[in-house]
């Protein structure tokens, strides 16, 4: 009996919420949803004269920087995910959005699809004359969420623009990526109106992949940078600094399939860079130990199995985490911008976090020993090592780590190799380019051609 009344009450539900579905989705209403959409969306920014106008999508995946630099010169409004969700909820099932990464649906799903499409073809550009924006901006359109909100504002006179974050792809990173994208027959082709990229590789990558033409892809640099260039135009003193930072990694080798890799360590201890981590992380608890003055940080994305881990790691070291208290685990209570400007040196392997220690012109320690030698030799960054302090070995590492120590790192510029490769531009003007893309495809810069290769140089 009960049972039956849960099923009851299930299909009762379901009525309903196809019933609301059915109502939003028609005309009638239309003009409801979009004031009810519109009273969701967030403002971020405001100026007083912007160059344009933009809806921002996934603001917890912008970098901070990033967002703060756009919005000096751009009026930025969000749409929170859960409002998103609620729109392609409006014609899209749960087994439809499982289809959104290979974007091959079942002959029902791709009429809803399709259905959505049309539906957001209208409703978008209700929204931004309600909401006064002139485009909608994603950090990443591999984001599968906003494949059909780029598909839907393409013809229309609201353009989808990715600001790509994803940009950090090099010789060994990149050709693995293309095979993780054909192994999950994943469907990277842009549908939106264009791209902006923050060096010439990704924007080649990107080409060589068939996700975009030449035409739609601009290289713009980096705009999270451009505040950093400007300051590195003056040495600045690291001499005072107590800080040693360890960007903790995890054991999974660059290549490997995720699923074989639980949280992304050794299923096993067999199998992945085990003793790299063990090593890394126990050598920088005994410097703890011997330093008190010196305050170690050990920085995680997240805490769970990853904490546990590297507690592990110590513990095998001889060094009881709880008896070091210049010793700490953190995770969100401080960003890595935060830590490294705090750090003497930064220590850490195949992170980003070593280019944006370079760029402030902190050194950057990162171990080449234990199993990336004779096991998984794929390492990104390998061309650029000449940036990096490369310990070949423990004992080197340990050396490296009590030099910094001993006599703290001089400023050191970031070289022009590096900032070309990986962040397109030296010169702090990334958010220019960024704005002359948007007032170019929005129409707002009007009908001459832009150079935005050199515009800047």
């Amino acid at each position: 009996m009960g049972k039956e009344r849960r099923t009851s009450k299930q299909k009762v539900r379901t009525r309903a919420l196809q019933a609301s579905r059915f109502l939003f989705r028609s005309r009638f209403l239309r003009p409801f949803l979009v004031r009810y959409i519109a009273s969701k969306v967030e403002v971020y920014s405001t100026v007083t004269h912007p160059e344009v106008s933009v809806l921002l999508l996934d603001p917890e995946r912008w970098w901070p920087d990033t967002l703060k630099r756009f919005s000096e010169k751009v009026n930025i409004y969000i749409l929170p995910n859960i409002v998103r969700q609620q729109l392609l909820k409006l014609h899209l099932t749960d087994e439809d959005f499982a289809c959104l990464r290979t974007y091959q649906f079942s002959k029902a799903g791709e009429q809803r699809k399709k259905r959505l499409i049309k539906f957001l073809r209208s409703f978008l550009p209700a929204l931004a004359k309600r909401v006064s924006f002139d485009a909608i901006v994603s950090p990443s359109y591999f984001y599968v969420q906003n494949i059909p909100i780029a598909e839907a504002c393409k013809g229309t006179s609201v353009p989808f623009i990715d600001v790509h974050k994803e940009c950090n792809k090099d010789e060994v990173t990149g050709p693995l990526f293309k095979k993780k994208v054909a192994r999950m027959n994943m469907d990277v082709r842009f549908r939106g109106d264009a791209i902006c990229v923050y060096n010439q590789f990704t924007k080649d990558l990107l080409i060589d992949m068939g996700a975009a033409e030449m035409k739609d892809i601009f290289v713009t640099g980096t705009m999270r940078v451009d505040e950093s260039m400007k300051a590195l135009k003056e040495a600045t003193d690291l001499g005072t600094r107590k800080t040693l930072t360890l960007f903790s990694f995890r054991q999974i080798p660059v290549g490997a399939k995720r699923e074989e890799y639980p949280g992304q360590f050794s299923p096993d201890g067999k199998r992945g860079y085990v003793q790299l981590f063990e090593n890394v992380h126990g050598a920088f608890a005994k410097m703890a130990q011997k330093h008190p003055q010196i305050r170690f940080v050990i920085k995680v994305k997240w805490r769970d199995i990853w904490e546990g881990k590297i507690l592990e790691a110590i513990q095998k070291a001889g060094v009881d985490f709880d008896a070091v208290p210049n010793l700490e685990i953190i995770s969100t209570e401080q960003s890595g911008a935060e830590l490294i400007d705090e750090s003497i040196a930064i220590v850490g392997f195949k992170t980003t976090a070593l280019l944006e220690a370079r760029l402030r012109g902190v050194t950057a320690i990162t171990p080449h020993f234990d199993e990336v030698v004779d096991r998984y030799p794929l390492v990104p960054y390998t061309s650029i090592y000449d940036d990096f302090s490369v310990a070949n070995s423990l004992e080197e590492f340990t050396a490296i780590l009590q030099s910094c120590i001993d006599v703290p790192p001089a400023f050191s510029p970031v070289s022009e190799k590096l900032m070309h490769k990986y962040f397109g531009y030296k010169d702090a003007y990334s958010l220019d380019r960024v704005v002359s893309v948007l007032r170019f495809i929005t129409g707002k810069a009007g009908k001459e051609s832009v150079d935005f290769e050199t515009l800047y140089r």
